[in-house]
């Protein structure tokens, strides 16, 4: 355990809360309201990287705490790349395994491990 770094266990949790706000947002809009399932998926991914950012700024990456904006701008310019990426794997795995759920799942797995790598290196240096 002393491999892993501390900010990397907080990553991996705070990415299960913001993973469980996307999927409630996914889920219900995909089957609830009826939106088309790349919509809902890219709906769930807005909700959970407002959640996720607002985390990880605030407690994760405490001592980067300056500008706010200019790093949330950049977060969320990052997470417009990385969502596609998602909403691709998601598609991907959907279209393998006919299966809502694990396609959702198997695609959030993959993705927090690159997420984890280009948060650190690119917006809290």
């Amino acid at each position: 355990m002393q491999y892993i770094s501390r900010n990397f266990i907080k990553f991996v949790i705070y990415g299960i809360v913001s993973v469980m706000f996307d999927y409630i947002t996914y889920i219900t809009s995909l089957k609830y309201l009826n939106i088309q399932m790349d919509v809902s998926k890219i709906l769930g991914l807005c909700m959970g990287l407002i959640c996720s950012y607002c985390l990880n700024y605030n407690f994760n990456f405490s001592h980067t705490k300056n500008n706010f904006f200019k790093r949330g701008i950049k977060y969320f310019l990052l997470y417009i790349f990385l969502n596609s990426l998602n909403v691709l794997e998601n598609r991907i795995f959907f279209t393998i395994l006919h299966d809502i759920n694990i396609a959702y799942f198997i695609s959030a797995i993959l993705s927090a491990f690159i997420n984890y790598l280009f948060v650190q290196k690119f917006i809290f240096i």
